[in-house]
């Protein structure tokens, strides 16, 4: 029996992360039932409440937290400009129990390997582990980089990456980035694996849809994370409340406000439905046709919901991901090389990203527009690139269980 290591993985509050999950585990799970998958998370119950079928699936969720002082240690190195020295690792003893037992590790997350949130030190530092332990790691559907507002790091990265066995990219920017920039030799193109993702049928949804007033709705998912990259202040809930008023009026269509990330810490700038209620309720004071998805959605049922949309407009990358996998014309909010990169892959452009900097009521109008001028041809476009896509995935994941098989570990 072979045992899978999850790595980067932290909790399901981002339905994103849990979409890679479920998704990478199915496709895994066709070339072999019998593979079992440690998945570290720092909210277990809440992480099994989203996917109780998990168990069924071959998947152990264990309690993985780094050490404080290693934290602050890594935030005391960015203070002081230090992170291209490296720092002296402690591993805890469970940590290092649940490694022992491991035949693969499998670096997922998407874009771990990024600085679009921070320096990656704690993605590294289990990654490094496993290598010490001299156990084969693989990076798995991501985009990487760039590193370039961090030129010191550079060296550093190109290092710990040229170590790892793999790494399985999701679109071409992040591949022409590690094979010309960096000069790295061990890296492959496939697709980000959520695009497998399975619906998942719920009451819930269907009751919402049955709440529309009209037949054809817009679904909308924003998140604060788009406010870092924005150079130009604007009030984005004056900005929306007025876009929903031209769906309702121009397009006669309804709205519905789709969140895909929580924090159960009620930590407000990382929480897609504080931010988007706030949205919803100024439209409701002005009666305006909208409503907001229910909190609790696992990704599945998000993606359920997604099916029923006519056009899809989305800042977190794995939303995007499930209306553009589901054929539907979407316009993606863009903060980084992601959505710009998949956008590419698929429409061979980036006339559907509208960056940070440039949101607004009347770009995204004129988007709108578009989209719904070339509709047909845009339907035609998704459903033949998603067959390719899912054809990618599975060369590429048969790949990846090869891989697997080779470097089994025996007990």
């Amino acid at each position: 029996m072979k045992t899978v290591y999850l790595t980067g993985h932290r909790n399901f509050n981002n339905r994103g992360c849990e979409a890679i999950v479920r998704s990478t585990i199915k496709l895994l799970k066709q070339h072999d039932k019998a593979l079992k998958f440690i998945v570290p998370s720092n909210n277990i119950n809440e992480d099994i409440k989203q996917w109780p079928e998990a168990k069924n699936n071959g998947v152990i969720f264990v309690k993985f937290k780094i050490p404080i002082f290693l934290k602050i240690l890594w935030k005391l190195q960015k203070f002081l400009h230090l992170s291209k020295f490296d720092i002296l690792n402690y591993y805890p003893k469970s940590l290092l129990k649940i490694y022992e037992k491991v035949d693969f590790f499998l670096s997922i997350g998407g874009d771990n390997y990024s600085l679009d949130y921070t320096y990656p030190a704690d993605i590294i530092y289990q990654d490094k582990l496993a290598l010490k332990m001299k156990k084969p790691v693989i990076l798995w559907g991501a985009s990487v980089g760039t590193f370039e507002k961090m030129p010191h790091l550079i060296p550093k990265i190109k290092k710990h990456l040229s170590k790892i066995k793999l790494i399985y990219v999701r679109e071409e920017i992040s591949f022409k980035y590690l094979t010309r920039e960096l000069g790295l030799e061990n890296v492959k193109l496939s697709c980000d694996p959520a695009f497998t993702l399975q619906q998942q049928k719920t009451k819930e949804v269907d009751s919402v849809i049955k709440n529309l007033k009209r037949k054809n709705f817009i679904g909308i998912n924003l998140s604060k994370l788009v406010f870092r990259y924005m150079k130009n202040e604007m009030h984005i809930v004056k900005e929306i409340k007025e876009l929903v008023n031209d769906i309702n009026n121009i397009y006669n269509m309804s709205v519905i406000l789709i969140p895909h990330v929580w924090n159960y810490q009620k930590y407000e700038s990382n929480d897609d439905f504080r931010f988007l209620n706030k949205i919803y309720k100024n439209c409701i004071n002005s009666k305006l046709d909208i409503l907001i998805a229910p909190h609790n959605l696992n990704a599945a049922q998000i993606k359920y919901l997604i099916s029923f949309c006519k056009i899809f407009i989305g800042a977190r990358t794995h939303s995007t991901i499930a209306a553009l996998s589901l054929n539907i014309p979407t316009i993606s909010i863009s903060y980084s090389i992601k959505s710009e990169g998949l956008n590419k892959m698929i429409f061979g452009n980036t006339d559907l990203v509208i960056n940070c900097d440039q949101l607004n009521k009347n770009n995204l109008i004129i988007k709108i527009n578009e989209l719904i001028k070339n509709e047909k041809n845009l339907n035609q476009t998704l459903a033949t690139k998603n067959k390719y896509i899912q054809k990618v995935l599975t060369k590429s994941s048969f790949d990846l269980y090869n891989q697997i098989i080779k470097n089994q570990i025996k007990s």
